[in-house]
């Protein structure tokens, strides 16, 4: 996990540095440029937000996004299509009727609410742990995107992301 936003939902700069660090690796491997491989430089911020710091998770939305756009740049379109993709996949293993209950408890509070649910939420990364200095969780971006969720965003306000 690599810290990229503060408990209070702001950038963190130096974490949004080295997820780009890590892609731009990969694109160097790849013997791609960075400016081709994305239409505009906040696509690839967008994709390092949404993959909620997660490596792999960011690894699969610009796999997903690659294979949906079938070439280079990557459009926003095209990213925000992988993290719908990824949401769905949440959604579905979001089966259990409390589950939402104990997210919209960890968005509020960026705590572990002491739920049956706390362990298999951190474990399908449904809650990513964040452990620079304090320990605090945060509700998956790709699944804070799904509708049963939507309410409690609207009724905070959106954290711009």
């Amino acid at each position: 996990m690599v810290k990229i936003i503060q408990s209070n939902g702001t950038d963190d700069p130096a974490g949004m540095y080295a997820m780009r660090a890590i892609v731009q690796r990969r694109l160097a491997a790849a013997q791609v440029p960075e400016d081709p491989a994305f239409d505009i430089g906040n696509t690839l911020d967008y994709v390092c937000r949404m993959s909620g710091g997660h490596v792999r998770n960011l690894l699969i939305l610009i796999r997903t996004a690659c294979t949906a756009a079938g070439a280079l740049p990557l459009t926003r379109r095209v990213a925000e299509q992988a993290v719908r993709g990824m949401s769905n996949d949440f959604e579905r293993a979001l089966n259990r009727p409390g589950f939402f209950e104990v997210l919209r408890q960890i968005e509020r509070s960026h705590t572990l609410p002491g739920s049956d649910y706390d362990q298999l939420l951190l474990y399908n990364l449904s809650v990513l742990e964040y452990l620079n200095g304090t320990a605090w969780y945060a509700v998956n971006p790709a699944v804070r995107e799904l509708e049963k969720l939507q309410p409690t965003r609207r009724a905070r306000g959106r954290r711009s992301q």
